[in-house]
């Protein structure tokens, strides 16, 4: 696992959430199926929130999540 698998990993992660959920939901999934994963991962391990939000990020620019909504402000939508 590596830091340029996050946007994928996020964008699958809220297909299978049903394309919508509360910022909190997605770590937690992502942690339920990648913690081994995570955890082998070495210093990844401690950064892979921060690499997630970045993927936030990219996938909005890219137009595959939703923009950023201040009434949603902890929603992560796809388009």
């Amino acid at each position: 696992m590596d830091k340029k698998d996050f946007p994928d990993i996020l964008y699958t992660s809220l297909e299978k959430m049903g394309g919508r959920a509360k910022s909190i939901e997605v770590y937690q999934y992502i942690w339920g199926k990648y913690e081994n994963e995570l955890r082998k991962s070495g210093t990844l391990f401690y950064l892979w929130q921060c690499e997630t939000r970045k993927a936030v990020i990219l996938l909005r620019k890219q137009g595959r999540m939703k923009p950023y909504m201040p009434a949603f402000k902890d929603i992560w939508e796809i388009q």
